[in-house]
């Protein structure tokens, strides 16, 4: 005998609920992983044959995978972890999917072709990784300006239409990494205007450093690029990669990227783009030649009072005697032995600029330079409680040093003042 007619409703009902709620979670838990684009893998591309289509669609689904997972270890790895690392097996992957979405394909008798975005899990990711002793931050980091200047006969071009090393830096695909992301400015008349068209290493270092302010960038990588002669038939490309240095560029590696036989001219430069791109991925500012000068005896140093303009360039020798940034004298003056702290060439710059424009500084003398501190005579018309309230209206924090050792400064403010 059939079921009463309320007790069928009641089933219907009861997987109606079932199947909203169902409809619901399953909505709920992709927007979680739409959330976390970090996860998210987009433009995987397969091309698979098999005995027929439905094998070769399975067989894509399974690479598609496992080439999302290694896309995505590229995105927080650097090119050293990368050269050891070994893809797991597909059933392993995925194990780690939360789902993922066929954007395209194309279907014959045997072969597959198709693009996928695969989107991971995080925590299974973490895990995965750190099963295998892998830690990594899935934290986006502040891009790396690129400055892509290309060099002929002498002279060199970065906004001109005549700037192929430009073109393929803008051709390259949208960067996703997370690990180290690289910008390259607009060219628009703002930027013109803090780096002209043929400044070349001749550039003004705080104008870039505003210039990459502008693009939300804490590094700044000074591409220049050239042809170079051959024995072959093919061309040759070298690349001179500078960092944004103390007192200017810093020259850190030269890259050579050859020709191919067959290879055009852009598709050379669109390679030789992608490589030095993926050497700023990793510890690129590793061998920078930095200025380091020894710790000299603390002695008193007499600074001759001049006309104050632009403070000269500081570039000593070994062995060389400091140089001083003098101003005129706005009264009776007093000399602090000063402790300089920074963690990037960025930071000394500001903390530079910055005393170099502080009223009552009457001559600033470095006296050794390392790339992360420097020891500094603040010559100041005033007590050290004037200095440091000046210093800190202009970000830069001061506080006493240890048992009679030099002031410590750095940049950022001080919850509360050293000096009362």
């Amino acid at each position: 005998m059939a079921a009463p007619i309320y007790k069928q409703f009641a089933i219907t009902r009861t997987a109606f609920y079932l199947l909203v709620l169902a409809l619901s979670l399953g909505f709920s838990g992709f927007a979680r992983a739409e959330t976390n684009t970090a996860y998210t893998v987009e433009g995987v591309e397969v091309d698979v044959t098999a005995e027929n289509a439905v094998k070769a669609r399975e067989k894509a689904l399974d690479e598609a995978q496992v080439k999302a997972y290694r896309m995505l270890a590229e995105r927080f790895l650097s090119p050293e972890e990368m050269a050891t690392f070994k893809d797991p097996d597909p059933i392993t992957v995925s194990t780690l999917v939360q789902d993922f979405e066929v954007v395209k394909e194309q279907l014959s008798t045997k072969r597959y072709k198709g693009t996928y975005t695969v989107r991971f899990r995080p925590n299974a990711m973490r895990a995965s990784m750190a099963s295998k002793g892998i830690s990594y931050s899935d934290v986006p980091k502040k891009p790396v300006l690129v400055l892509p200047f290309y060099e002929e006969a002498g002279r060199t071009v970065l906004w001109s239409d005549a700037n192929p090393w430009m073109r393929a830096w803008k051709m390259l695909p949208s960067d996703k990494s997370l690990m180290q992301p690289t910008v390259v400015p607009l060219g628009d008349s703002e930027d013109i205007g803090q780096v002209s068209d043929s400044d070349g290493l001749d550039y003004d270092t705080m104008g870039v450093q505003e210039l990459a302010s502008r693009y939300n960038a804490d590094d700044v990588a000074v591409v220049v690029a050239s042809t170079e002669p051959t024995q072959t038939a093919e061309g040759r490309l070298g690349i001179n990669i500078y960092t944004n240095g103390f007192e200017g560029p810093t020259f850190v590696q030269k890259i050579v990227v050859d020709q191919q036989p067959g290879e055009t001219a852009d598709a050379l430069y669109s390679r030789a783009a992608a490589k030095v791109k993926s050497v700023l991925r990793g510890n690129w500012k590793s061998n920078a030649a930095y200025v380091q000068t020894p710790v000299q005896p603390q002695t008193t140093t007499t600074v001759t009072q001049t006309t104050y303009g632009h403070p000269p360039v500081y570039a000593p020798q070994p062995g060389a005697a400091p140089i001083p940034y003098t101003r005129p004298a706005l009264g009776p003056s007093t000399v602090y032995n000063t402790h300089a702290r920074f963690s990037s060439v960025q930071d000394w710059v500001r903390i530079k600029s910055t005393l170099d424009r502080t009223y009552g500084v009457q001559a600033v003398v470095i006296k050794a330079l390392k790339p992360r501190e420097a020891l500094i005579d603040i010559r100041f018309a005033g007590n050290v409680n004037a200095l440091q309230t000046a210093l800190q209206n202009g970000g830069i924090t001061l506080r006493a040093g240890n048992g009679g050792a030099p002031l410590e400064l750095y940049m950022g403010s001080a919850r509360q003042p050293v000096y009362r």
